[in-house]
C-alpha cells in the first residue's frame, strides 16, 4: 500500500460518510474536514505513520497534497 492509499485510509477512519478523496481532495472539498475533523485526521496519520507533527505542520496541512509532501 503506498502513502496515499494509506493516507485514503486514514480519511475513511477519521470521518463517517467520507466523500471520495484523491491527491486533490482538500479542506474546501471534504465537507466533514473542520476543525474538529482537523484534530481527528492528524491523530489518525500520526497513528498510521508512526510520526508526530509539529504545530507547525499540522497548520500547514490543508490538502491531502500537503500531506503527501509531509510524508
Amino acid at each position: 500500500m503506498n502513502n496515499l492509499e494509506r493516507i485514503i485510509a486514514v480519511f475513511q477512519r477519521a470521518f463517517e460518510n467520507c466523500p471520495p478523496i484523491d491527491a486533490e481532495s482538500s479542506k474546501a472539498t471534504v465537507e466533514p474536514w473542520d476543525s474538529f475533523g482537523h484534530l481527528i485526521l492528524i491523530l489518525e496519520l500520526e497513528k498510521e505513520f508512526d510520526i508526530k507533527l509539529s504545530a507547525a505542520q499540522i497548520e500547514s496541512i490543508k490538502s491531502v497534497k500537503d500531506i503527501l509532501n509531509l510524508l
